[in-house]
């Protein structure tokens, strides 16, 4: 697989996805490092911000036409996993043999990095679809890892570099995540030969629900616009969240559509 490296560029999913045609950048999967961003894009207009060099940024692009747009939450959960794994190995080899059980990191819905409460990282997928089947999918990815100082208007972020650990080397660490993914896109990839959507569904969804924030735990969210307590209690084929309220009534929220509140 190619992995091609600009120094700063805009965003590394806007510039991916205008270079998918080129020759150079045709055979999928294929990867864009940065070590800067002056437009980072985080999910609908959130932007990602990164001090140069500091964090992990980096896109991929697969052609995942095996699978029916209807079961793309299949390599959402594929590829979040793929990133959460990566972090815990990271973590296992940094603190040694006694110190690698309890890694802090988890998903929250549908795919961001968490360090305990704080946010690590964020995954931003785009897919293009033709016909039943997905044309091609972009994954951009950027994880704090050397950043000290965050700006003051995001809430809770968090550095992999506040884990305790000393300078990181970011690079190889980057490196780390995009050979992980692109094995565990050709594992994907393998076992939709062999097996139904349904049974991969079903595989996948339970070590994605496994690594979840707060399932299960009664929180407060604000659902469809309606701040309450309750649990959220899985996820939905299509990626839904299942949200269950303290007075018994459920929800099945979309993206925007369900907001975690964290307290200070």
């Amino acid at each position: 697989m190619k992995v091609f490296h600009e120094p700063s560029l805009s965003s590394t999913n806007t510039v991916l996805k205008s270079r998918l045609e080129t020759r150079r950048y045709r055979r999928l999967p294929v990867a864009l490092t940065a070590d800067g961003q002056t437009a980072g894009r985080g999910v609908g207009p959130n932007v990602w911000c990164s001090d140069p060099g500091a964090n992990a940024l980096f896109s991929m692009a697969f052609r995942p036409s095996f699978l029916e747009a209807e079961h793309q939450f299949l390599l959402n959960m594929a590829l979040s996993l793929s990133m959460l794994h990566t972090l815990n190995a990271w973590w296992k080899e940094t603190r040694g043999a006694d110190g690698g059980d309890g890694a802090p990191f988890t998903l929250k819905w549908p795919n961001d990095l968490y360090m305990g409460e704080k946010k690590l990282g964020g995954i931003l997928f785009e897919l293009s679809v033709m016909g039943r089947h997905c044309a091609w999918a972009v994954m951009g990815v950027g994880v704090n890892v050397n950043q000290g100082c965050f700006p003051s208007e995001l809430p809770n972020p968090a550095a992999l570099c506040m884990s305790g650990a000393d300078v990181i080397d970011m690079p190889a660490l980057r490196r780390r995540f995009i050979a992980r993914a692109a094995r565990d896109y050709r594992r994907l990839e393998r076992r939709a030969r062999h097996q139904s959507a349904a049974v991969l569904l079903q595989r996948y969804k339970a070590a994605y629900l496994k690594r979840l924030l707060f399932l299960g735990q009664m929180r407060t969210y604000i659902c469809l616009g309606e701040r309450m307590s309750a649990r959220l209690t899985g996820v939905d084929d299509y990626g839904q969240a299942l949200v269950e309220a303290a007075d018994g009534r459920r929800f099945s929220c979309g993206l925007k559509e369900l907001k975690y509140v964290f307290e200070n």
